[in-house]
């Protein structure tokens, strides 16, 4: 399967469940083009919040079968480091959804999304100088300290007993 043939895949599996009234769009990359382009970075910038969320989701199975079947492709190479969080976002079209994700997935984000943001950029930008959330570099070390962070939340919802 090439590129555009799991683009399609998850375009299609995304309409299959548009009746449904629990199917939410999370985060799509270019919802944050606009603001990339203002802070002069590169398109590929816009891709690494939801990447690196993205990429945590998949290493703490809480995809999809559905999804983990159609980006089967690119998992591999992000397994192996070779595919960066931010590149494999960019390969299923810079979306995450709520199909994408596994039932306990769905609950997690439910508790956590308000919060993503925010930890995102205390988490890598305490470090820099830099302000915009888009100035993170979309580096193996960047996605293990967030993932740190993730898998404390994680820990924290587990409390809840949601």
């Amino acid at each position: 399967m090439n590129q555009q043939d799991l683009i399609n895949a998850l375009r299609t599996m995304g309409r299959k469940k548009l009746e449904s009234p629990t199917l939410r769009i999370i985060d799509k990359a270019d919802w944050h083009f606009e603001s990339v382009a203002q802070a002069g970075l590169d398109n590929i910038n816009a891709y690494i919040p939801g990447g690196f969320l993205l990429g945590w989701l998949i290493d703490r199975n809480l995809v999809s079968k559905d999804f983990l079947d159609i980006a089967k492709v690119f998992l591999p190479k992000y397994k192996d480091r070779e595919l960066s969080a931010a590149s494999l976002y960019k390969a299923v079209d810079g979306v995450l959804s709520s199909e994408m994700l596994n039932e306990r997935g769905t609950k997690f984000l439910e508790w956590y999304e308000p919060m993503y943001l925010t930890d995102y950029q205390v988490t890598l930008l305490a470090e820099t100088e830099e302000e915009h959330q888009y100035n993170v570099n979309d580096s193996w070390d960047n996605f293990s300290k967030l993932s740190n962070l993730l898998d404390e939340r994680l820990a924290e919802f587990k409390k809840t007993g949601t």
